[in-house]
């Protein structure tokens, strides 16, 4: 009988080596690649590697943005000892509160930011520290070397480099070029181990450059001319844009008031749109040289046509009326020269009838309003433009001298 038990004893025991010799084969070679991958998923992440952006110049490569490297300091919360008095080692290196420290490393943690961007004195006094629980990883900071030269046009990029306003947003994919990727070390818990083993997956491809057709001599002067006018008008906002005629190149185009891309966070109530290209406003008198343009193209009118001028124009219900009073004794009998230098809103209204609804409205569009122009800045608005089917008796009058019709200052001077 006990050699019986024994047998059975033998038998279960032999029943359990071989359940115990098939799971490990079952886990060291069929489920091998899968369970090796998890656990290299437990203890290895994918960092991103940032790509160094691009930078933006003029058309005589004076450079307007550039990318500068710097360093941001991140702590490891495990290795602290006595949180209070690191958190006021590391809070007088940075000149930050205590408070603000402790709360940052308020945890277990292996990675928590200190602070990013660090100027060199921060640096410096960090590194002076030699605190194991301190570390630092380079990243990217966009520098404007002119400060608030362009500042519309060139934009500003975020913390981490991305694009928010101008042509760093327009032109943000070239510009950025592309991410690469890392494996790095975590802990335990799947966080990241900053300074930890580094295996490359595919390297950061650098951004492209981008050259603009500014001119920054007469981007300066553009401003400078722009604000003293302003100023010396008592306005408090302005737009000047300066362009190569026989290319549509843009020289120069100013906006004010401006502020500094190098501090733009502290700008709170400053408009970091383009309002060269998002503002939409009636453009007056200056609209007059559309409806002439427009009626000596068509041949309604010629360079030779005198037309009888009256001071008021009667249109169904609507009197149009000339800006000043004419003096005693003036002819009524206005060339078309006449009817420009002297910005006559009567004689203006009588060239766009001579037009018509029809052909002043192609014109109109022909000219690019009611469209953007395509500059290549975001946001640019489209202008208003109703269309002629929704046109009263008078709009025609009205819109040939610059009421009734929206327009952006890029589109006027494109069209000019």
């Amino acid at each position: 009988m006990t050699r019986h038990r024994f047998g059975w004893v033998i038998l279960g025991l032999m029943i359990l080596v071989m359940v115990l010799v098939g799971r490990l084969v079952y886990l060291q070679w069929i489920k091998y690649h899968e369970l090796t991958q998890l656990a290299n998923n437990q203890i290895q992440k994918i960092q991103k590697i940032p790509a160094f952006r691009g930078s933006i110049y003029d058309r005589h490569n004076v450079p307007l943005a550039v990318s500068k490297q710097i360093y941001s300091a991140y702590a490891v919360p495990v290795k602290i000892q006595n949180r209070l008095a690191w958190a006021k080692r590391v809070a007088g290196c940075l000149k930050v509160p205590v408070n603000q420290i402790l709360t940052t490393v308020n945890n277990h943690s292996s990675f928590v930011w200190l602070q990013r961007h660090l100027s060199e004195t921060q640096l410096q006094a960090l590194h002076t520290l030699g605190d194991p629980a301190i570390g630092f990883l380079p990243e990217y900071k966009r520098v404007y070397p002119h400060g608030s030269l362009a500042a519309h046009i060139v934009g500003f990029t975020g913390m981490d480099s991305q694009g928010l306003s101008g042509v760093e947003y327009y032109y943000g994919q070239a510009l950025g070029g592309q991410p690469g990727q890392q494996l790095l070390e975590s802990d335990p818990l799947g966080r990241p181990i900053p300074s930890g083993k580094k295996t490359m997956i595919t390297p950061a491809l650098d951004g492209n450059d981008v050259q603009l057709t500014i001119d920054s001599a007469i981007q300066y002067f553009t401003e400078k001319h722009l604000k003293n006018g302003i100023k010396r008008m008592a306005g408090s906002h302005g737009q000047a844009v300066v362009m190569q005629p026989n290319t549509g190149e843009i020289l120069a185009m100013a906006s004010y008031p401006t502020f500094d891309l190098n501090q733009w966070q502290i700008e709170a109530t400053m408009t970091y749109g383009n309002p060269v290209v998002t503002d939409v406003y009636e453009p007056g008198s200056v609209f007059k040289l559309i409806t002439v343009a427009s009626a000596l193209e068509e041949g309604s009118v010629t360079v030779g046509t005198v037309l009888a001028v009256p001071e008021t124009l009667t249109i169904a219900a609507d009197v149009i009326k000339e800006a000043h009073e004419r003096d005693a004794g003036e002819t009524d009998q206005k060339s078309i020269e006449d009817i420009v230098k002297d910005s006559l809103n009567v004689g203006v209204s009588l060239v766009s009838q001579e037009l018509g609804n029809e052909k002043f409205f192609r014109y109109i569009q022909h000219f690019g309003f009611g469209k953007p122009t395509l500059v290549g800045l975001p946001g640019e608005t489209a202008g208003l433009v109703r269309p002629v089917t929704q046109w009263r008796a008078v709009d025609t009058a009205t819109i040939a001298f610059g009421q009734g019709i929206g327009v952006s200052s890029m589109q006027l001077a494109t069209a000019i």
